[in-house]
């Protein structure tokens, strides 16, 4: 614990120390974008803070960005390229490999309307629940792990485990036919591909935009919405001619084939961290790597307190909406063919929406944009899912605007963190995030499912409905209170 403690401290004021006591020898450089040279650096003291102005001589883009605490903030010149041909091939490389992770986060939903019917139709919503519930949590949970590790060694190592790992997993799912097959298979294994893959494809956008961040990322983040269009109409038309098990397999390719070409595409900015060999245990190490990657003191901070819990409802309302929406349109007597084609038409209206929703938080504010989002997807829910879901016309109008809606919800998190996170501290605090929001979507999955239970009638589903907007408007709360922590009853862009 004490190791952990001054680790944390090194990180928070020792490179402001470092530049300070050793101007002449040191150049600073890390992993999360900020190469710093301390030769010409400058302190000025002035009544109420201290601005450091430091020079980089290999700078591409001058960006004076706060990274400061509260009691003491420093400006420093970092270097951002914003643009390039290694930055928006890197932007393709993570465009690919969120089509394979968010892609499937997007099409669980294809999956679960069939094995609902078929492998597991003894199964209650609930108990099927769990499969998908462990995956996302996994994914997200064990993103706390891979965050740090990104931070230290770069994109290639995380995305080339996490591409053989989604590939194993989603290729021995076509072979399950029990609940606990299709845990282990698809919720733990595919689950861990996903988790190691996330944080390095988001995080390596970070290295070289900043002003154009919101696009960038909101460029990339579309392969998610890609992934979602195309996935279903794939299965759906693999089941029909192939089966269930060649169609995962099928698909268990075409992950591997995306991986590959994020690797290609990605190119690293920064070297590897030098880290110094120790005598400690394995067990030991690892108690140390969680409490100096989990940034728990990042919960002191108001904002960031009220982010997360933000993102943590929005999140589960979103991925619950989509979750049984397959199935809810079978129930309403659609066929297999339309209800695969309601989900792909959500996820193609997102295209546009995740990457107009980029464009419009550097216009309008991330925090505007995301509260906004959030609100009109829980409206939606109440006015048009709730009384007009027996119809099929209801239900493509509502995959359209709720599409649209919910776009930006995956696509806005990573910047609407970075804006209240230090740049250096990035990858901790969205790790941190997501290991609370993995929570929230084990549990709320299979909790969502109580309310369809094994033979739903109309009923349930409408109950269903109703517990699901609720989770979206309590997330709308929790963002109104992280903007008001921040800039109170002002507004204007944030």
């Amino acid at each position: 614990m004490p190791i952990a403690i001054i680790s944390y401290i090194y990180r928070k004021f020792g490179a402001h120390k470092q530049e300070k006591f050793n101007s002449d020898h040191a150049q600073p450089s890390n992993n999360s974008g900020l190469n710093v040279s301390s030769r010409d650096s400058s302190i000025k003291t002035e009544k109420t803070r201290q601005q450091t102005p430091v020079k980089d001589s290999n700078r591409i883009n001058q960006n004076e960005i706060e990274i400061g605490s509260t009691s003491q903030i420093s400006y420093v010149e970092i270097d951002f390229p914003d643009g390039g041909v290694k930055a928006w091939s890197t932007v393709v490389g993570s465009f690919l490999g969120l089509v394979n992770c968010f892609g499937c986060i997007n099409s669980i939903s294809a999956i679960e309307a069939y094995i609902a019917r078929n492998q597991l139709n003894h199964s209650s919503a609930s108990t099927i629940g769990w499969i998908f519930s462990i995956y996302l949590c996994i994914t997200l949970l064990c993103g706390i792990l891979t965050g740090d590790f990104f931070d230290r060694n770069g994109p290639r190592i995380p995305i080339s485990i996490g591409g053989v790992l989604s590939f194993v997993g989603v290729f021995m799912t076509g072979n399950c036919s029990e609940i606990y097959q299709f845990i282990l298979a698809f919720g733990v294994l595919a689950g861990l591909g996903s988790a190691v893959q996330i944080s390095s494809l988001i995080g390596v956008i970070g290295h070289y935009f900043y002003k154009r961040r919101g696009i960038a990322m909101g460029i990339a983040t579309v392969g998610g919405s890609f992934g979602g269009v195309i996935f279903p109409i794939m299965l759906r038309k693999l089941y029909s001619n192939l089966g269930f098990t060649w169609a995962m397999r099928i698909f268990a390719f075409l992950l591997l084939f995306l991986d590959i070409g994020a690797l290609v595409f990605i190119t690293p900015r920064f070297p590897p961290k030098k880290i110094s060999a120790n005598n400690k245990k394995v067990f030991e190490r690892i108690i140390l790597f969680l409490k100096t990657t989990l940034d728990v003191h990042a919960f002191r901070d108001k904002r960031f307190l009220f982010c997360v819990l933000g993102v943590t409802f929005s999140e589960v309302f979103l991925v619950i909406s989509t979750t049984y929406y397959s199935s809810y349109a079978i129930f309403m007597g659609n066929s297999e063919n339309t209800s695969y084609l309601l989900i792909t038409v959500m996820n193609a209206t997102g295209i546009i929406a995740r990457a107009l929703a980029g464009y419009l938080s550097n216009k309008v504010g991330k925090f505007n944009i995301m509260t906004i989002m959030t609100l009109f997807s829980s409206v939606f829910c109440l006015i048009i899912w709730l009384p007009f879901g027996h119809l099929t016309s209801g239900l493509y109008v509502y995959s359209v605007v709720f599409g649209i809606s919910s776009a930006g919800v995956l696509s806005l998190t990573p910047l609407c963190i970075s804006q209240i996170s230090k740049v250096e501290e990035f990858g901790k605090r969205y790790s941190t995030c997501y290991f609370v929001v993995a929570l929230g979507d084990l549990i709320g999955i299979p909790i969502s499912g109580l309310f369809i239970g094994m033979n739903p009638t109309v009923r349930n589903y409408n109950n269903f409905i109703i517990f699901n907007s609720a989770l979206g408007f309590t997330g709308v709360v929790f963002w109104l209170a992280s903007r008001w922590t921040a800039v109170k009853y002002q507004l204007h862009v944030y």
